[in-house]
């Protein structure tokens, strides 16, 4: 019966902590040129500058990208489409 007591307590513990540990954010925007127009199939990458984990995604027909729950911390975004001069932006505080 102890054993079935530590067991659902470890299971509390870690909702608790799941629960906890829901602070997450997003980034959206929209690939443009210098134009103005937006920019299909453009490779975006989200690269968080503190623990090295990167996250890559493709623009939809409109240009618009989404990264969905990401962690809180510092990022570099970059995005390269054929035919154009990558663009990076450094420092996105995302809490």
């Amino acid at each position: 019966m102890s054993n079935r007591v530590v067991k659902i307590a470890f299971f509390g513990v870690w909702v608790a902590s799941w629960c906890l540990s829901q602070s997450l954010s997003s980034l959206t925007g929209t690939v443009t040129d210098p134009t103005g127009a937006v920019v299909p199939d453009a490779k975006v990458s989200l690269l968080d500058t503190g623990t090295g984990a990167q996250r890559s995604t493709v623009s939809d027909p409109q240009g618009r990208y989404a990264f969905l729950q990401v962690q809180p911390g510092t990022y570099r975004l970059t995005a390269q489409a054929p035919g154009l001069v990558d663009l990076v932006r450094e420092n996105i505080q995302l809490w």
